[in-house]
């Protein structure tokens, strides 16, 4: 395929990376490679091909479909990645590693508040049985 076309198969993979009709994920070759019917959707090839010969539909959309109109789609390994591989996935990491610093950092400081809100009300809870003992035994409120 044209490098324009290879791209268009992988991000369309990348939107569905799992066949509709039994959810496991596509393969490169193979009796489950990655297969598109003229109306776009994709599937596993054992699968449609399965599916064709019970009904004349596609599974998805329900456009008339044919076994001979199965095309297999062919993407390099290499063009088919993780969005963690790409430019755009690389940037959105680093995005969400520092999220997770700030957030990390936040947690650290709100459990430090906390410690010393519970400190603060134990004391706090101290003096008020301080003052109603006091109170029971006749002492100044």
């Amino acid at each position: 395929l044209p490098p324009r076309a290879e791209s268009a198969v992988a991000a369309t993979i990348a939107q569905q990376p799992q066949c509709p009709v039994c959810s496991e994920p596509f393969t490169s070759h193979g009796r489950h490679q990655v297969c598109s019917l003229p109306c776009g959707h994709l599937y596993g090839r054992r699968c449609i091909t399965a599916h064709l010969f019970r009904s004349k539909v596609c599974a998805v959309c329900g456009a008339a479909a044919k076994r001979s109109a199965v095309r297999p789609l062919y993407a390099t390994a290499r063009t088919a990645t993780d969005a963690g591989e790409s430019a755009l996935g690389n940037e959105a990491a680093r995005t969400l590693a520092q999220d997770a610093s700030n957030c990390e950092a936040a947690c650290a400081q709100l459990e430090s508040e906390l410690t010393r809100l519970v400190s603060e009300q134990a004391a706090l809870q101290r003096q008020v049985n301080a003052a109603r003992a006091a109170r029971l035994l006749g002492g100044t409120p």
